[in-house]
């Protein structure tokens, strides 16, 4: 299902779904950019999985079997992963955007939880800064087992 499903949503359903959105919705011009961006990043996301990484859990084992193309004795499992994580991450951006403008939108603007925009934009930088820190961590944490021969 995996393999029928990514060329599925790169090639067919998030196209149409950008179409939509750029042609036929009345959205607010910040969250319009923040659903658009999602969707190229989750292309983005669904090619990496899809075709170049292929991640497969060999459960209940913490280990992880690589059949994509770039799984290659020459690339870094390390690299793959931090790249996977940035993907994942990257698809978080947009969502917080989106999360925190329909909130804004919807509480009076005489309340006290109203936020600035700059204000938004600060709480925003913060999450961001905290999801890419994830980037970083699997970038210097993550190794492969001593016992990996002997497991596989």
């Amino acid at each position: 299902a995996h393999r029928l499903y990514w060329p599925f949503s790169v090639f067919l359903l998030n196209p149409f779904v950008i179409y939509v959105l750029v042609r036929r919705t009345n959205m607010s011009v910040d969250c319009k950019a923040a659903f658009l961006s999602h969707h190229i990043i989750l292309i983005g996301f669904d090619l990496y999985n899809g075709l170049f990484y292929r991640m497969y859990p060999l459960g209940p084992l913490p280990i992880f079997v690589c059949t994509g193309i770039l799984c290659t004795d020459g690339i870094s499992p390390r690299l793959l992963i931090t790249i996977l994580s940035f993907w994942t991450i990257a698809m978080c951006v947009p969502y917080l955007v989106i999360m925190l403008r329909m909130q804004q939108k919807m509480i009076p603007h005489d309340s006290p939880f109203k936020l600035t925009m700059k204000a938004q934009v600060g709480i925003l930088l913060f999450l961001c800064s905290t999801l890419v820190a994830n980037i970083y961590g699997f970038g210097v944490w993550s190794t492969e087992s001593p016992d990996k021969d002997r497991i596989l």
